[in-house]
């Protein structure tokens, strides 16, 4: 029989723990983010103008918020089961419906809330199989379109344009799961996720740049990018960040509020990275221009924009827009919205 403080310990390990730094919600007031509250079936987190709660009575510890969270913010408690296989270093994932399964080899809520980011992450620290036991999915009340399969497909797709081995999955079904897993011998390291993503940047995978051991969140494709200074375009990429050059008046609110640094501009040009855009949306709630969009899963069509510079006629000041776009080339973004024949009028004492 579970103790009181058993069950309150159990309980607490299944609840998402966020790091308030990364939300995106801590970086601009002005947010639009709420896929943490949409994709909730319990309704357990709110969110409102002062701030983003999760009420941890109604929250199950399901983790579907998890994977949608552009900033990898929520984090989520479960075991990795890392396993050898044929050579391969494999991954294995129970969730809690799985036939035929003792509890204590089931090791994940839902396989759905295994995100595109941790999957990426799967890849570089050499993970090349995943197996995977389920109940019923279809008929399961946290079935979602963006499952594992959905989210592995992306991946591969991802891995092929960089021609790049791909990650099989692979569903168990059989009644002896226990022998199966137990005749396969473990890989040499095995812990918790938390664990799992605090070390992935000690490791030595030739596939990241980054030298850092902080546990933080590090745009998807970074992982699969050897050089950040190109962009191939025939590379598929999970975000693509494009604009409306006819739209923009360059005000730089995109440059100066993007966490990720997906915005570089210089004399002549901007450029957009898609290696490193998250998808957090941030430069789309600022741009007032609504010039900004983001394409999902494509290629880059798209990566410098032409600027030029000119001399506003009303205050003096130079000022730079796209080569493209439809805005005035006579005055800056300020004086175009001014009333420039106004009079001026000389103040003087009686």
């Amino acid at each position: 029989m579970l103790s009181l403080r058993g069950y309150v310990d159990e309980t607490i390990a299944y609840i998402p723990q966020v790091d308030a730094d990364r939300c995106v919600h801590s970086k601009i007031e002005v947010s639009n983010c709420s896929s943490c509250v949409d994709i909730c079936p319990h309704s357990a987190w709110n969110l409102d103008d002062e701030s983003l709660s999760i009420n941890t009575i109604a929250c199950v510890g399901c983790g579907l918020c998890v994977p949608v969270c552009p900033e990898a913010a929520i984090e989520y408690e479960y075991q990795h089961k890392t396993k050898n296989y044929k050579n391969l270093k494999v991954n294995i994932f129970v969730c809690q419906y799985a036939e035929f399964v003792e509890s204590e080899d089931k090791n994940i809520f839902c396989i759905n809330i295994i995100s595109v980011f941790e999957l990426l992450h799967l890849h570089a620290s050499g993970t090349r199989v995943i197996f995977f036991n389920t109940g019923d999915c279809n008929n399961c009340a946290y079935h979602c379109s963006d499952g594992l399969t959905a989210k592995v497909e992306k991946i591969n797709d991802l891995l092929t344009s960089r021609q790049r081995a791909n990650i099989k999955l692979l569903r168990v079904k059989t009644k002896k799961f226990k022998t199966w897993l137990t005749a396969l011998p473990n890989f040499d390291q095995q812990g918790n996720r938390r664990m799992f993503l605090r070390n992935m940047f000690t490791n030595s995978i030739d596939l990241i740049t980054s030298q850092e051991n902080e546990h933080k969140p590090v745009a998807m494709t970074e992982l699969l990018l050897a050089n950040k200074q190109a962009e191939p375009s025939n590379y598929l990429y999970p975000f693509v960040p494009r604009i409306d050059e006819s739209k923009c008046n360059l005000c730089n609110a995109c440059i100066r509020l993007c966490p990720h640094q997906s915005f570089e501009l210089d004399e002549h040009t901007l450029t957009m990275l898609a290696s490193t855009c998250t998808g957090c949306n941030i430069c789309i709630d600022v741009c007032e221009r609504d010039a900004i969009k983001i394409k999902f899963w494509s290629k880059i069509k798209q990566g410098i924009i032409e600027i030029t510079t000119h001399s506003c006629i009303s205050c003096g000041v130079d000022f730079s827009i796209p080569v493209m776009s439809d805005l005035s080339t006579t005055y800056c973004s300020i004086c175009m919205y001014s009333n420039h024949s106004k009079n001026l009028h000389q103040v003087v004492d009686p």
